[in-house]
């Protein structure tokens, strides 16, 4: 699987229909004006913006990859970051900070330099979303695995408090005023945090949403925008949890944003591909502005606030492996689920997952055209899928192994009863990425 950024800029103001006021968002077309190979294997997942110095982070398993937004070259790495999820920026202190899921660590780099300078052990489970909060110099890590948030005095380096959340934490936003909130995604819920107490203050349902994931804040209207599994984007007052309005938007979206000049609300969507543009009129009314059609998988982005334009990052796959597809039988169906995950000695090959998509075509795991990294160790590495038909039961279940001389894998043989890790993942495999 290799990755490529996609661009997204608005080029045409499009006239308005009817009785247009003042208050009517603009009207723009939207459309993909640059498409550049980053190469590489290895996935991806949240990507920023350092508007300041026209650089993008994207996260790249165990690197972190530094591109000129302008030109699409690649200006550096940083290294090692071990399941590298976030980065948060803090350039008034010329530092970055990278979550690394499977080190449970966060990894402090120079700004200027992309050198590593500190690997900080968070003591939490898989650190996902991470935030820089200005008023406090704290560090924010939200552990997923664990439901808590580790507090980082970024002076020091050091963890200075666990917060417990409610449940398993999704993306997180900073006010810049004393309060981060972050999705619970496991109870569709919202949290706010008070930075300085290093406290939840408050958590409030989602109305209408399911499995929230990404999320955005209008920092001068106080609005709070979460992107959800069921095809939904959810404003809610960042004041006191008030429910204020409902969007319709793409399929499998996984990363909200809002331009606080031109007043609109992204959320890319990477089951169907399709980047979603919302105006804001006032801060309780939203209308879909326009739905552009972007690449399938292109879940997460960032925006550049100064010149307005969305960076996107998608896979681009190749043929499956013919060693260890998905069995073909009668029985498939578009309604079925296929499950893969490897795993081997090495940490950083541990967990690579094939898919978790609608069966809806000959091959569908395609994130192991690259087999894991070969590691030194004597142990073999291993991998499963399993076949399941929604709502219904499991169909099949198929094994793959391959001894460390090995290079290709070896035929599926049937499992009897698969690994118990197949219940435990079910209900987040039927549901969104993992």
């Amino acid at each position: 699987m290799r990755i490529s950024l996609l661009l997204a800029t608005p080029v045409l103001a499009l006239a308005v229909a009817g009785c247009a006021t003042t208050a009517d968002p603009p009207r723009e077309a939207w459309r993909i004006t640059a498409h550049w190979n980053l190469g590489g294997s290895g996935g991806w997942d949240y990507l920023a913006v350092d508007a300041a110095t026209h650089r993008l982070f994207v996260t790249r398993s165990d690197h972190v990859a530094v591109i000129d937004i302008d030109t699409g070259k690649p200006l550096g790495e940083i290294r090692p970051t071990d399941g590298v999820h976030g980065v948060a920026l803090a350039p008034a202190l010329n530092r970055g900070y990278a979550s690394n899921g499977h080190g449970d660590s966060v990894s402090v780099f120079d700004l200027n330099t992309l050198a590593t300078l500190a690997t900080i052990p968070v003591g939490g489970h898989n650190p996902d979303a991470i935030v820089f909060d200005a008023p406090t110099q704290r560090v924010f890590t939200f552990n997923g695995r664990s439901h808590d948030a580790t507090v980082i005095d970024a002076a020091t380096n050091r963890p200075i408090a666990t917060i417990a959340l409610a449940g398993k934490p999704e993306f997180a936003v900073s006010d810049g005023d004393g309060r981060i909130y972050v999705n619970i995604e496991d109870r569709a819920e919202l949290s706010a945090i008070d930075t300085r107490a290093a406290t939840v203050v408050a958590t409030w349902p989602l109305p209408g949403c399911e499995e929230p994931s990404g999320l955005a804040l209008d920092r001068a209207q106080a609005r709070l925008f979460s992107v959800c599994r069921n095809g939904r984007l959810v404003v809610t007052d960042a004041a006191n949890g008030r429910h204020v309005a409902q969007v319709p938007i793409g399929s499998g979206p996984d990363a909200a944003g809002f331009d606080e000049r031109r007043h609109l609300v992204f959320s890319s969507n990477g089951a169907d591909g399709s980047l979603t543009v919302i105006g804001q009129r006032d801060a309780d009314h939203y209308t879909v502005l326009d739905t552009l059609a972007t690449q399938k998988s292109a879940r997460t982005f960032a925006l550049d606030p100064l010149s307005h334009r969305v960076f996107l990052a998608a896979a681009q796959f190749g043929p499956a492996p013919a060693a260890c597809e998905p069995p073909r039988t009668s029985r498939h169906s578009e309604r079925s689920v296929v499950a893969f995950r490897v795993y081997s000695p090495s940490p950083a090959s541990r967990m690579r997952h094939c898919c978790a998509a609608p069966f809806t075509s000959s091959h569908c795991c395609t994130s192991l055209v690259e087999p894991p990294p070969r590691t030194s160790s004597s142990l073999p590495e291993f991998a499963f899928f399993s076949l399941y038909t929604l709502p219904e039961t499991r169909v099949s279940s198929h094994f793959c192994a391959r001894e460390p001389s090995q290079t290709p894998w070896s035929t599926p043989m049937p499992l009897s009863r698969p690994p118990a890790m197949v219940s435990t993942h079910f209900r987040l495999l039927r549901s969104r990425r993992t």
